[in-house]
């Protein structure tokens, strides 16, 4: 089935949201079944959510990436640690 959606952007693209009407086939079955993990009721806000949960996940996987690699911490700097461990 065909559906017409119009899909907003908040947040990831700055203050002035960006809104774009699109034409885009998508399978009902992936629908319903996004619906059902999303708990949405309609295709807007699953798409919307969808959306998001990507989003949200890259994000979390680069904040993984820089507490693995240890970027932007101050933990090898001995000054740094030397204070931490004070009472």
């Amino acid at each position: 089935m065909q559906w017409v959606l119009r899909a907003e952007y908040h947040g990831w693209m700055g203050a002035n949201s960006v809104t774009r009407k699109t034409s885009v086939e998508i399978d009902d079955r992936l629908i319903a079944e996004a619906r059902r993990v999303l708990r949405t009721s309609s295709i807007k806000d699953t798409i919307h959510g969808a959306l998001r949960e990507v989003v949200q996940k890259e994000a979390r996987r680069e904040e993984i990436r820089a507490l693995t690699t240890m970027d932007c911490l101050d933990l090898a700097d001995e000054r740094v640690m030397a204070k931490a461990w004070r009472r």
